[in-house]
C-alpha cells in the first residue's frame, strides 16, 4: 500500500482579491502550479533521473518574483525542496 501525501494549496491570488499587484501573482501562482504539477506527473519515488537542478533554479526564480508583487502584505513567499530532492535536509546526513 502507498500512502500519498496531500498537498494543501493557499492560492495567494484568492486571498488578496483587490490588491494591485494580483494579476501579476496569479500568473506567477499559476507557474508555480505547473511545476508542482510537473513533480505529480514525473512520479519521481520512481525517477532517479529527475531534473532537480532545473526544477529548484525555476521554482526558486518563480518564488521570488511572487514575493515582489506582493512586498507590501504580510505574506511570506517561501520555497521548499521536495522530499526526493537530494537538496532537501532529510539527505543531507
Amino acid at each position: 500500500m502507498r500512502f500519498v501525501k496531500k498537498t494543501y494549496r493557499i492560492d495567494v491570488a484568492d486571498c488578496f482579491k483587490d490588491h494591485p499587484g494580483i494579476e501579476e501573482a496569479r500568473e506567477i501562482e499559476n507557474q508555480l502550479y505547473g511545476l508542482a504539477d510537473w513533480i505529480d506527473k514525473a512520479d519521481v519515488d520512481n525517477a532517479p533521473d529527475f531534473p532537480w537542478e532545473e526544477l529548484d533554479e525555476k521554482g526558486l526564480a518563480l518564488t521570488t518574483r511572487l514575493s515582489q508583487p506582493l512586498s507590501d502584505t504580510a505574506i511570506r513567499v517561501v520555497y521548499r525542496y521536495h522530499s526526493n530532492n537530494p537538496k532537501h535536509p532529510a539527505h543531507s546526513q
